[in-house]
């Protein structure tokens, strides 16, 4: 009788380990919870002839563990609980030469930084403002104008990109000396050819006689008015002029022997215009 209290004992123990075994399995299925609990020994059997119990059997051994659940993409899989394994992590960016397309196409963290391949473009606007360099905004290439529109200078360049050049006498308006004698000395700044030059304000005219000034700007104040040996101004009647008192006269008389030998009459004096390109007031 003894015997078969330790068979009846033994029957609980195998009885108590298969269901602690199945618990283990129940709880390792679905997305890696923890292993499962040990099932509790079995009841030593009771002796039918009055003898004692059976000692209580130990408890089972839990069952492993399940797997982890897969990783979202992009970020590390999660831990699966009891050692079970984690999920794949998501894919790594590639490097590869930036283009102008608004992504990140060197992985550096910055989006169309450094685009290759850009250069020098035209803007189509005049002057200045037309040359241009390429840049990349919002995945477009662009062309931005290297000078901006300025106040207009005297360089022969459309500065102010309105189409035209050295308008407005830039930088001129000033006064200045040309280094000629008489009134032509007077001058001002003129932008000429992209230069600022003085230009005189006076032209040369016909030397008026008495009136103090080197009207013709040849450097002799009242020339031809009786100074030296002309006896009077050549641009009115008279007596004969002798040649070498002006330049004009000496001319006259180089081509008209009359003036210079029996009368200076109007025929001479119209020959100052004719003979000397000069014209008398």
């Amino acid at each position: 009788m003894g015997k078969r209290s330790r068979s009846l004992g033994m029957w609980f123990l195998a009885i108590g380990a298969l269901l602690a075994g199945m618990a283990g399995c129940a709880r390792a299925v679905g997305g890696g919870s923890g292993g499962g609990e040990g099932g509790e020994g079995g009841e030593g059997g009771e002796d039918e002839w009055g003898g004692p119990s059976g000692p209580t059997g130990p408890t089972g051994t839990g069952g492993m563990g399940g797997a982890g659940g897969a990783g979202g993409a992009g970020g590390a899989g999660g831990e699966g609980a009891s050692g079970g394994a984690g999920g794949a992590g998501g894919a790594a960016c590639v490097p590869m030469t930036e283009v102008c397309d608004g992504k990140d196409n060197d992985c550096n963290g910055s989006i169309d930084d450094n685009v290759a391949g850009l250069s020098t473009c035209t803007t189509g606007k005049p002057g200045v403002c037309a040359d241009g360099a390429q840049y990349c905004q919002a995945g477009s290439i662009m062309c931005l104008a290297s000078q901006m529109p300025s106040a207009e200078v005297c360089d022969s360049l459309d500065n102010d990109c309105d189409g035209s050049t050295d308008e407005d006498n830039p930088g001129g308006g000033g006064s200045c000396s040309t280094g000629l004698p008489g009134p032509c000395g007077t001058g001002m700044y003129y932008c000429s050819g992209g230069f600022l030059s003085c230009m005189e304000t006076t032209s040369a005219q016909s030397e008026v006689c008495n009136d103090f000034i080197d009207n013709d700007c040849d450097g002799v104040i009242d020339d031809g008015c009786g100074s030296g040996n002309c006896s009077h101004d050549k641009c009115v009647t008279g007596g004969v002029l002798v040649s070498g008192c002006d330049p004009c006269v000496t001319q006259i008389c180089a081509s008209d022997s009359y003036c210079c030998t029996n009368n200076w009459d109007s025929i001479c004096v119209g020959e100052v215009s004719s003979i000397c390109g000069l014209t008398c007031p």
